[in-house]
């Protein structure tokens, strides 16, 4: 039987972002897409959004997309 792992509080943010950012047909920027996942994280995972800035939150996007 295969392990199912859990995703981080920032691997969930990150699909979160980049469902928001897929389902516009990447009419939003990267950055839009990161503020609306801030202000629906909360409300929805019950934690503050793992990044506190966009520019974080960029660092580590690029960062994992070069690691796939």
């Amino acid at each position: 039987m295969q392990s199912s792992r859990i995703p981080t509080i920032q691997e969930g943010f990150m699909n979160l972002v980049q469902t928001i950012h897929t389902l516009e047909a990447k009419k939003l920027s990267l950055s839009d897409s990161y503020h609306i996942a801030v202000s629906y994280f909360p409300n929805t995972y019950g934690f503050q959004a793992p990044y506190g800035t966009f520019e974080s939150f960029k660092h580590a996007w690029h960062k994992s997309r070069r690691a796939k």
